[in-house]
């Protein structure tokens, strides 16, 4: 289910369809059964919460995906999608450390 439900995510991000994909990215983290599923969904669904305006509610996900070092493709990406949210709900000491 999780993988499943992380593809459909893809699709519908790709369609610039933001709400549902997130919903789709939420069950991938809830269903997956591999860390690695689990890991791919966070970037993207904390991608969803910003691009809804939500970069509040991204930033825990952001800093999930960076705090894990290993074996981790989406670590640099999340820092600065991590920045970026951080800068735009007024942090920005700690985005410019992060940048």
């Amino acid at each position: 289910l999780g993988a499943g439900a992380y593809r459909l995510g893809e699709m519908l991000f790709a369609d610039s369809k933001y709400e549902p994909a997130l919903r789709q990215f939420e069950s991938a983290i809830s269903y997956a059964g591999s860390a690695e599923v689990r890991l791919s969904a966070k970037y993207p669904a904390g991608r969803c919460l910003d691009r809804l305006g939500r970069a509040a509610d991204a930033i825990p996900l952001f800093r999930e995906v960076v705090e894990i070092e290993n074996n981790n493709p989406y670590r640099e990406y999340a820092r600065l999608a991590l920045a970026g949210a951080l800068a735009s709900t007024g942090q920005k000491a700690e985005a410019l450390t992060l940048y």
